[in-house]
C-alpha cells in the first residue's frame, strides 16, 4: 500500500490476488517502512479462500417405497474434510413446515443425506445446501433444486 500509513497497533485488510483474479494462498508477507527506516517484513495472516457448494436432488420421492428415500448429495470445494453443511428443505405449500438437516463432509469434501418424507409432506419442495464458512473459508450456498414428494401405492 504505497502512500498509506498504518499507525500504532492498527490492522489492514489487503486482498492478495493473482493476475487472473483468483485469490493467492500460502505464505504471503508485507514489507513496511516508515521515515526512511529499514523495511519490516511481517507475515500476512487469515488469507480467506472462497468456497463453492453443490447439491444434487432426486426428481421424485415416493414415500410408499421405504427402501428408496430421497437421496441428496453434494460437494464442498475446495474438498474440506469434516465440515458442516446445512440442508434446507422448503415446501411449496404454505400449509407445510420446512426443516433443516446438517451433514458432515468426508475426506474429499463430499456429503450425502437420505431423507424420508411422510404422508403430510406430499407436494413440491425445494432443497438448498449451505456452508456457513469457517476459519479461512468463505460461506457459500448451492443453487436450489426442486423435487416432488408423492405416494403411488401400486
Amino acid at each position: 500500500m504505497i502512500g498509506k500509513a498504518i499507525a500504532g497497533n492498527g490492522t489492514a485488510t489487503i486482498p492478495a490476488y493473482f493476475g487472473d483474479g483468483s485469490p493467492k494462498s500460502g505464505e504471503l508477507e508485507v514489507a513496511m517502512e516508515a521515515d526512511g527506516a529499514a523495511p519490516i517484513k511481517v507475515p500476512v495472516q487469515g488469507v480467506v479462500t472462497p468456497t463453492s457448494t453443490s447439491l444434487a436432488c432426486p426428481g421424485e420421492v415416493d414415500i410408499y417405497n421405504s427402501t428408496n428415500p430421497g437421496h441428496f448429495s453434494g460437494h464442498l470445494d475446495p474438498g474440506l474434510a469434516g465440515k458442516k453443511v446445512r440442508l434446507t428443505f422448503t415446501p411449496e405449500s404454505p400449509n407445510q413446515q420446512g426443516f433443516e438437516r446438517t451433514v458432515t463432509t468426508d475426506a474429499n469434501g463430499d456429503w450425502q443425506h437420505d431423507e424420508r418424507f411422510t404422508f403430510d409432506q406430499f407436494g413440491n419442495w425445494r432443497a438448498q445446501a449451505h456452508f456457513d464458512g469457517e476459519g479461512d473459508h468463505k460461506p457459500s450456498s448451492s443453487s436450489a433444486c426442486t423435487f416432488r414428494v408423492h405416494g403411488d401405492s401400486g
